[in-house]
């Protein structure tokens, strides 16, 4: 699958709204679906890091896009791993060092 995330959405609804539209227009000229693996809300730390040409984590890593991304980053892994062959078929073989 491809995943899209919407970024700078000012709230879930408009994130779904986005998916959707990005999703009809997949589908329409490219035969593709999208799948939504979430959104990074709007925060204004965010544009005034990059003014500042800081990082927004470091300034504010308890803000909304902080957190946002932390959210991401374990939905994303959570697909990943739902999706990897190596999930269902992979088992560590035994060591035989030593042996």
């Amino acid at each position: 699958p491809i995943y899209c995330v919407a970024n700078c959405a000012p709230d879930e609804i408009a994130a779904a709204d986005v998916h959707e539209r990005l999703d009809r227009a997949c589908r329409r000229f490219l035969g593709l679906q999208l799948s939504s693996a979430g959104f990074l809300p709007f925060d204004p730390c965010v544009p005034r890091a990059a003014a500042e040409q800081h990082p927004f984590l470091i300034d504010a890593p308890e803000g909304t896009a902080a957190l946002g991304i932390d959210r991401l980053a374990t939905e994303v892994s959570r697909l990943l791993d739902a999706e990897s062959p190596l999930h269902i078929h992979f088992q560590p073989r035994a060591s035989t060092r030593g042996a």
